[in-house]
């Protein structure tokens, strides 16, 4: 018998999708019901409500027996927050170390150790210096991303000095390349499931077994519906979203000078732009300089809650996304799964879907945003029926996922 012991430095059922990674994992664990596993423990931080969360979650799915491990984040205000990246790293180290040692090393009994939590290779290093396996251990990391460069041809609109920004983390990446190759995935010792094709096929050739999603792929949690296919007719007044955190790797700025061309060369009738971050200053400044604030055709929000989120996606006709990287945006998955056209600038885990409704932007083929606003003032006005069924894929690439973590569990 196995015991399985997965170690989760980020987990609530309550939160966003970065929250919700390991969930993806324990429900898939007790929907198979493997017979070769003796016991699932959970080994995790307390942040917030987090436990009293997970608690009602099992409940609410009829999930028994997932033994639940706490630890303290000492540098953690009582929400669970830290003030810096550099306290949350040393909570992090210190979680490693007391959850490797709250893990028996059983000779008599096969350990699988399960990451699943952060998926950036950043966090997964840092749990891989704590977590040298024994003989009877085995470490599964799933799933693990990051190793995808940002192009710089990408950064359109974006100040000189963020480019330089992205070369020198594009010089961190290399080595991250570096050092899983050598140290990890060519010695075999441990066991890796990617976010997306572009981050596994730097390592893996034949790449479809070793993937599986940070988030569940199909499911829009509290807003499901039986009938979601979205339907774009030529003679229908028409509407397009754009959501994110306003920081430089969304690029709400380019997004902006989209959407203003959009505005004045095209008959669309409602561009909704939901977000706030960092960018704040920047994004209203230029909302005042193209009197985008005054245009009753362009509706900013702020916050939104997720219910109210998923209502806006479900209505409008198109979504625009703007972002250097994306991995697994819940945005994007939420945007195919009520089978909206995508217009999506080409990087990381969004090439994983070239389907009918999503309009790959390629930058190599645009110099600025007037020229990417001109190819979608162009598809917003279809001639005719579009009927697009992009939550069958999802549907299918999440069993395919399934399958993998399955499949990889019972061959270790």
């Amino acid at each position: 018998m196995k015991n399985i012991f997965i170690i989760s430095d980020i987990i609530d059922p309550c939160l966003g999708s970065e929250f919700r990674i390991a969930l993806k994992a324990l429900e898939i664990l007790y929907e198979e019901k493997l017979k070769f596993i003796d016991e699932v423990k959970l080994l995790i931080p307390r942040r917030n409500k987090n436990i009293e969360n997970l608690n009602i979650w099992f409940s609410e799915r009829n999930i028994e027996n997932i033994i639940i491990e706490e630890f303290k984040f000492e540098y953690a205000d009582t929400n669970g927050n830290h003030n810096s990246k550099f306290l949350f790293i040393r909570d992090l180290i210190n979680f490693y170390r007391k959850a490797r040692k709250a893990i028996p090393i059983e000779p008599s009994k096969k350990n699988i150790i399960f990451k699943c939590g952060q998926v950036n290779w950043v966090f997964y290093l840092i749990f891989l210096f704590f977590f040298k396996k024994s003989k009877s251990e085995k470490i599964v990391c799933a799933p693990i991303s990051g190793f995808i460069y940002i192009k710089l041809r990408d950064c359109i609109e974006l100040p000189f000095k963020t480019r330089i920004y992205y070369i020198l983390y594009n010089a961190f990446i290399f080595v991250g390349r570096f050092l899983f190759r050598f140290l990890y995935i060519f010695k075999n010792n441990y066991y890796f499931l990617f976010a997306t094709y572009s981050d596994c096929h730097i390592f893996h050739k034949e790449f479809k077994d070793k993937i599986y999603s940070e988030i569940q792929l199909y499911n829009t949690g509290d807003f499901l519906e039986k009938e979601s296919r979205n339907y774009v007719t030529k003679n229908k007044s028409s509407s397009i979203l754009w959501s994110g955190h306003l920081v430089h790797r969304k690029n709400p700025l380019l997004a902006l000078r989209i959407i203003s061309d959009i505005l004045k060369f095209s008959k669309i009738e409602k561009i909704y732009f939901i977000g706030n971050g960092p960018l704040n200053s920047d994004v209203f400044d230029y909302m005042e300089k193209t009197n985008l604030k005054t245009n009753k055709r362009f509706i900013y929000i702020s916050n939104l809650s997720r219910y109210e989120f998923l209502k806006v996606v479900k209505k409008v006709d198109y979504v625009l996304i703007t972002s250097l990287r994306e991995v697994n945006s819940i945005f994007f998955l939420e945007s195919l799964f009520f089978n909206k056209k995508i217009f999506a600038i080409k990087n990381s885990g969004i090439m994983d879907f070239d389907l009918a409704n999503v309009v790959l932007l390629d930058s190599s083929k645009f110099r600025n945003a007037k020229e990417i606003s001109e190819v979608i003032i162009q598809a917003i006005e279809p001639e005719e029926l579009v009927d697009f069924t992009s939550k069958e894929y999802l549907q299918s690439r999440y069993y395919l996922e399934k399958h993998n973590l399955i499949n990889l569990l019972k061959s270790l």
